[in-house]
């Protein structure tokens, strides 16, 4: 776990301490400058009208798209996968919410996240001390009041969560969840975001104002507005509204009905009433464009398809064209977004060894795959025979993933037609009679593994940190004590580098076995070179010189991350890709394009900056790159 201790202290920013009571600039209120709909962003206030406007009978499309995207996330079936305790975590879920269900958790958490600028909040309930890590596995999911949340900016303690009783509770990271839907980089704010609401607040309230208008048209009351009445007076006015009142309230209406009798003055005059009223439509209104035009706002505000809020007429493309146009538009927007986001919070809450995921069913995906099987399908027997039976089933591995399960072995290589493999018998090189060295290569000549993961890169960061901090202290250390320092740097992040590459490469559970030891101690023996004669120059080195040195020597580290991938993946297919020099060897040349298992690439000693290469290594960028479901091709 990333030491948070270490990443504040190396950090420029002044991070809050929400122990001492820093919370950004502001607390739950603060002052806020009143705009045309909301307070002020990031206040306590803004929060409180957001939810008052969510709520108001009038926001009646903002409240169903809401409700639409909850429900179509809440139907999403889910799965727990792992070799542990899957019966336990999935109970969790289902139990979430104090035993009200998965459905409730999702509803009140995502309702908030939509609504609310601070987003939605799950409590992570496990045992031990709230202030710290939990001490077991979790026990339980349950939504916080995201308004009795508030974000404090502290990575330690990202959240302060105010009770119904008054108290605040300090909110550990381990302990809780925040979901935020465009969060803001403002440090006087930290932790909030923009939500849909906030960005259709000008939609809501135009809505609100329609619904007020096509009801005051609607009743039987007199118009809000200015009533100018000639040839009567107002002692005659108020007598005739005052008899129309007691008349409406008898049991039975007199025979004229609801109707206000007014008379004129003078026989001889007409009565004339004008009225002039306050609220207006503007010019060339119409209830079903203004409703059209909001939802297509609603829609870009919340980031889904205009076809899930309002259904779409056919027009001159055709109603299903237009669905399959919009359903590829919204894809990677909100839905998935949130499905995403659930999905990561969740998996840092489950041990590394379950894992829990969205069982996605996407019938247009679905049927795209299937267009581009028949396409790949159609060009493999349109080409005849200009490619065998095997090339043919060696390109629809390639390009069809479904096709892939089916002629593919459980190692994933492809079966040919005949079983009978294609791979021409190893050759001896010429004049060698002497038995094959199968050895572990010396590290200059590692091959390059090309593929980063997310495991390795952590270790890096983690060595790179770490040598930072040994650097800072050059000028205090004595040559002995800066050796000693960093080998044991090396050591560490060496070995969780060994564990990273077994792991990339298949060993799931990174434990090094007798020769991946030996490995690693060799490896490690043949740094102290120059770990002595770093630790020689060290205290001479410049700032600027220093500051390139964690990246140099994360190199050496990666001779272990490269040794555990080699261990575990010692049968894996990899090609021999040129670099970006402009001029190539022969030996990189002849070897470009070619495909080897891992081990006859070692056992031949033909990799990217080995010494053997006619380059001899020193300027060499090619690399081998891993390559699914091939076979071997060409020869050393």
């Amino acid at each position: 776990m990333t030491d948070l201790a270490q990443l504040q202290r190396q950090s420029v920013q002044d991070v809050p301490d929400a122990r001492n009571g820093e919370t950004g600039d502001g607390f739950w209120y603060g002052t806020y400058q009143r705009g045309d709909y909301l307070p002020q962003w990031g206040t306590r206030e803004r929060e409180r009208y957001l939810r008052t406007y969510y709520r108001h009978e009038f926001n009646w499309m903002g409240q169903s798209a809401f409700a639409g995207l909850i429900k179509k996330v809440k139907s999403a079936p889910w799965e727990i996968k792992g070799k542990r305790r899957v019966t336990y975590f999935q109970q969790v879920l289902r139990q979430a919410d104090f035993g009200r269900g998965w459905g409730s958790l999702l509803s009140k958490v995502l309702l908030d996240y939509l609504r609310q600028d601070g987003g939605g909040f799950i409590e992570v309930i496990a045992p031990g001390n709230p202030l710290k890590a939990p001490t077991g596995p979790v026990t339980g999911l349950a939504p916080l009041d995201s308004y009795r949340c508030l974000p404090t900016g502290d990575p330690q303690y990202p959240v302060i969560y105010y009770s119904r009783k008054g108290q605040l509770h300090l909110m550990h990271r381990t302990r809780v969840i925040q979901l935020v839907d465009m969060p803001d980089g403002d440090e006087s704010r930290p932790g909030y975001g923009l939500c849909a609401l906030s960005r259709a607040i000008s939609i809501v309230a135009q809505q609100i104002h329609m619904g007020r208008y096509i009801t005051a048209q609607l009743d039987d009351k007199p118009k809000p507005g200015i009533l100018a009445v000639a040839n009567m007076t107002r002692p005659q006015i108020q007598q005739a509204f005052t008899e129309y009142q007691q008349e409406s309230q008898r049991d039975e209406l007199p025979p004229w009905g609801r109707t206000i009798l007014l008379g004129s003055l003078d026989p001889a005059a007409k009565l004339e009433i004008a009225h002039t009223a306050f609220s207006q439509p503007p010019n060339g209104w119409s209830y079903k464009e203004y409703n059209d035009l909001h939802v297509n706002a609603w829609a870009l505000a919340l980031g889904v398809d205009v076809q899930e809020l309002w259904q779409l007429s056919g027009g001159n493309i055709g109603s299903g064209q237009q669905s399959q146009i919009l359903h590829a538009k919204s894809q990677g927007k909100t839905f998935s977004d949130i499905l995403t986001s659930l999905e990561r919070v969740l998996n840092d809450v489950l041990p590394e060894t379950n894992e829990f995921e969205f069982k996605r069913h996407d019938p247009y995906e679905a049927q795209e795959r299937a267009q581009t099987a028949q396409l790949w399908a159609g060009f493999t027997q349109s080409v005849g025979e200009n490619m065998t039976a095997d090339e043919k089933r060696r390109l629809l591995a390639n390009m069809v993933e479904a096709a892939k399960d089916a002629i593919t072995d459980e190692n994933g290589e492809v079966v040919r037609m005949d079983d009978v493999s294609d791979e021409p018998p190893e050759e001896q090189i010429a004049g060698d009679t002497t038995p094959q060295d199968t050895s572990a290569p010396d590290p200059a000549a590692t091959p390059q593994i090309v593929e980063s993961t997310k495991a390795i890169q952590a270790t890096r960061i983690d060595f790179e940190l770490a040598f930072e901090d040994l650097l800072a202290a050059r000028k205090e250390l004595s040559e002995r004590s800066m050796a000693a320092r960093l080998r044991a740097l090396l050591r560490q992040h060496g070995y969780f580098a060994f564990q990273d590459g077994l792991e990339d490469g298949g060993v799931k559970d990174g434990v090094l076995d007798d020769e991946d030891e030996a490995e690693f101690a060799r490896i490690l023996a043949s740094q102290n070179a120059y770990v002595n004669n770093f630790a020689k120059d060290a205290a001479a080195l410049s700032d600027t010189q220093a500051a390139v040195k964690p990246e140099m020597w994360w190199k050496s580290v990666e001779l272990f991350y490269d040794a555990g991938r080699r261990s575990a993946d010692r049968n894996g297919m990899y090609e021999w890709v040129l670099g970006a020099t402009e001029e190539h060897c022969a030996d990189c040349t002849r070897l470009n394009g070619q495909i080897h298992r891992m081990k006859d690439w070692v056992r031949k000693r033909w990799t990217p900056k080995s010494d053997r290469l006619e380059c001899g290594g020193y300027f060499c960028d090619c690399r081998l790159v891993k390559r699914e479901s091939v076979r071997a091709q060409g020869k050393f």
